[in-house]
């Protein structure tokens, strides 16, 4: 799935949400911080990300 599909495929979803009257799931979350949303996705894959990394670095420190 190529970047267009993806954004035709958001676009239809906040569409639909909006018809309901409901905000994206995203919105919801940290909507009213004054950081974009994609700014945001990428704060939280860096947090997930160094996450793994250090309890990757436990287990393997963890046996000495």
């Amino acid at each position: 799935m190529n970047r267009e599909e993806r954004n035709l495929r958001g676009e239809l979803a906040q569409a639909e949400d909006a018809a309901k009257g409901r905000l994206p799931w995203r919105e919801r979350v940290y909507g009213k911080l004054k950081v974009s949303v994609a700014t945001m996705d990428k704060i939280i894959i860096a947090v997930v990300v160094l996450l793994g990394i250090v309890l990757l670095l436990g287990v393997i420190t963890g046996n000495r």
